[in-house]
């Protein structure tokens, strides 16, 4: 097993960016032409970096997102890299506003992000990984909300 060194949460930076597609995908609400994606790097005072990226559905979503994000990162700053823990205590933060939509996308982009810095930092790909297979019986996808 690898030993992961602890990290500690400093910051959240994020970009939105419209990536051109090369197919239009055709949805009952409108045609999409371009991917608007929201860039999630999320910084550890050790200077390790775990990223990921969401796709927003609108662009006016990723400002949404994002802002939720930054809250999200704010409540944890100086924690412990500790996916698990870190999203349990967000989900109760949240719990008032509801973990759904907006809120649901950006936890779980921080969730992934924070996932990466431990995989970075044990010099392992986060898909073959076994810094994730440590936290999680079974990777575990939240459901659309009704």
């Amino acid at each position: 097993m690898t030993m992961t060194p602890a990290l500690t949460i400093r910051s959240a930076r994020t970009v939105a960016v419209a990536v051109p597609m090369r197919f239009a995908l055709g949805t009952s609400a409108a045609t999409v032409r371009e991917a608007p994606l929201l860039l999630i790097d999320i910084e550890t005072e050790e200077g390790i970096t775990g990223r990921s990226y969401l796709f927003c559905y609108r662009p006016s979503g990723a400002a949404a997102i994002a802002a939720v994000l930054h809250d999200a990162v704010a409540l944890i700053a100086g924690e412990r890299v500790a996916p698990v823990h870190n999203a349990a205590k967000l989900e109760r933060r949240f719990a008032l506003i509801g973990v759904t939509g907006m809120v649901r996308m950006a936890l779980s982009g921080l969730d992934m992000a924070l996932w990466d810095a431990l995989a970075v930092a044990a010099g392992q790909p986060l898909a073959s990984s076994s810094v994730a297979r440590r936290g999680r019986s079974q990777p575990t996808i939240p459901a659309a909300s009704a």
